[in-house]
């Protein structure tokens, strides 16, 4: 009847009695943050791609212009393609960089939740970023500040939501979640103290 994805902890915890109704709350388990994580990096893998080929498209295109274009259009051209080059290369190099972590055990997020460090992470929130004004184009992440002054951006669908923020809360119950202007101060006095 219950859903093998349910991972039920103390009926005190984790249920929410509703309208008469009993709800359970969805567990995250640790495979499918390693999943959420690695998709997060395959996404900035592909951006990096299509931004890094854009900017060879742009330097092919004035290359292949003749003679009499503006001088001005093409170093305009020129300079738009080197930043594609750059930044494409930058967020290829950090998927890379990301996954390889991830899969030799040296991440430091995922170190520390192995290794059962509660206070990694200091702060963590949802961040929705809405364009055109509508709530459907809202862009979803969670944004996970730890000790050593780093911040990790996790983009997450809007359903998976609570549920990172509940498995962030279980394996750093001292972290403060949510943002305020009272947990940024606070953020930014405990890495000053560290």
């Amino acid at each position: 009847m219950i859903s093998k994805r349910l991972n039920i902890i103390g009926i005190c915890q984790k249920n929410r009695r509703i309208g008469g109704f009993l709800f359970y709350l969805y567990r995250m388990t640790h495979q499918e943050f390693l999943k959420l994580i690695s998709r997060s990096s395959t996404k900035q893998l592909v951006a990096g791609i299509f931004i890094l080929l854009s900017g060879f498209v742009l330097t092919s295109v004035v290359n292949r212009l003749d003679d009499e274009t503006a001088t001005a259009a093409k170093i305009c051209i020129y300079a738009l393609a080197i930043l594609c080059i750059v930044t494409g290369f930058l967020l290829f190099r950090k998927s890379i960089k990301t996954t390889s972590a991830i899969k030799e055990g040296r991440n430091a997020l995922v170190n520390a939740i192995n290794n059962r460090d509660g206070s990694y992470v200091l702060w963590h929130y949802e961040h929705k970023r809405i364009t055109n004004k509508a709530e459907a184009t809202a862009v979803h992440q969670i944004r996970i500040y730890c000790k050593n002054n780093k911040l990790i951006t996790i983009p997450v669908k809007k359903s998976q939501v609570q549920e990172l923020t509940n498995y962030l809360m279980q394996h750093f119950p001292a972290a403060r979640v949510g943002y305020t202007n009272e947990n940024k101060a606070l953020y930014k006095q405990q890495v000053e103290n560290l």
